[in-house]
């Protein structure tokens, strides 16, 4: 395979750049593109680099909340104090991200951006195993889920009505999702403004076209009570289920304001638990409390195999024990 290489140091030669390439692809940190390379998800004529772009890599937080370039590698993230401090689901998350090493260069843009990661979809059609054993999926052109032929639910999503079962890889969207973020979308006819929560179609893919580029996220609010709780199977891979929490304490500092909780690796857009958000609110907590809560979630999910039985058990605990440390982080911060 091979391909052209373009590094533009403005936007305005980006999108001049995407205009003359028609088909190219865009490239941030890499960590994704180059996986989406070698398994041949992708075969592009063109790769425009956002590398050497002015204006994409930045962390500035005012009383209105936290603006977060889309170049901003997952490290910084990560180690910003501020970040560390205020908006701490989000800094938890990016630490949950791979290994250090590939933090050290995936993005935050790219992170939101990135393919799902489906065994069935990921595979190169020269791979030995996969390729001469297993038709194409729906995403690669052919006309069946391999995840509901075989019944495997334990790297895919419990719920949701798509034709493809691959659940939405990104970390830092639950994270997001949880603070209530936007990202700021950029073409030549201008920038849009999109919730998180509502950035990504029912296949996991983002609602970003062809001439568009993400620039920037937008947090609102100075300080957030947040936690981030994963589970994964072994070091430096993907979170088969995350739980991302956001509370307010309400004045009297027993019972809870407002909430924002989001799910991840149980379906193909970040799921937000708003029945649970709404039991939760305006009651006193407590650990009873939470535990009601946790239960209203996916409660109309059918439990078809022990797969099922164990993301719905585990994405009820993360979801506990996310509110219980966000919720102590609040009486934490009512006393500092």
């Amino acid at each position: 395979m091979s391909f052209k290489y373009l590094a533009p140091s403005s936007l305005e030669e980006v999108f001049e750049a995407l205009k003359q390439n028609k088909g190219a692809k865009l490239y941030a940190g890499g960590s994704d593109v180059l996986l989406q390379l070698r398994a041949h998800t992708i075969e592009p004529d063109c790769l425009v680099s956002l590398a050497k772009v002015e204006g994409l890599d930045f962390i500035r937080v005012s009383e209105d909340g936290a603006r977060i370039g889309s170049m901003t590698t997952l490290r910084a993230v990560e180690d910003t104090k501020i970040i560390k401090d205020n908006f701490t689901t989000l800094s938890e998350a990016a630490r949950n991200v791979a290994s250090q090493k590939l933090r050290n260069r995936a993005t935050i843009g790219g992170n939101l951006c990135q393919k799902v990661k489906c065994p069935y979809f990921n595979q190169s059609h020269i791979n030995l195993f996969m390729r001469q054993s297993l038709e194409p999926c729906f995403k690669r052109g052919g006309k069946v889920c391999h995840a509901v032929r075989y019944g495997d639910d334990l790297l895919h999503t419990i719920t949701g009505k798509s034709y493809c079962k691959a659940p939405l890889p990104s970390d830092m969207a639950m994270a997001l999702c949880a603070l209530g973020a936007s990202v700021v979308l950029q073409s030549p006819a201008g920038s849009i403004e999109i919730m998180v929560k509502d950035f990504y179609r029912v296949d996991a893919e983002p609602q970003i076209k062809s001439d568009m580029v993400l620039t920037e996220i937008k947090i609102p609010g100075r300080r957030h009570f947040s936690a981030y709780k994963t589970y994964k199977p072994g070091p430096g891979v993907f979170a088969l289920v995350s739980a991302s929490a956001d509370v307010v304490p309400a004045e009297d500092g027993r019972a809870c304001a407002k909430a924002q909780i989001c799910l991840g690796g149980v379906a193909q857009t970040p799921y937000m638990a708003e029945e649970s958000v709404r039991f939760l609110e305006g009651g006193v907590m407590s650990p009873e409390r939470i535990e009601a809560a946790s239960k209203m979630l996916f409660k109309d999910v059918n439990i078809t195999n022990d797969d099922v039985l164990f993301k719905v058990a585990k994405a009820r605990d993360l979801f506990r024990k996310a509110v219980a440390l966000a919720w102590n982080r609040t009486l934490e911060g009512a006393k500092s």
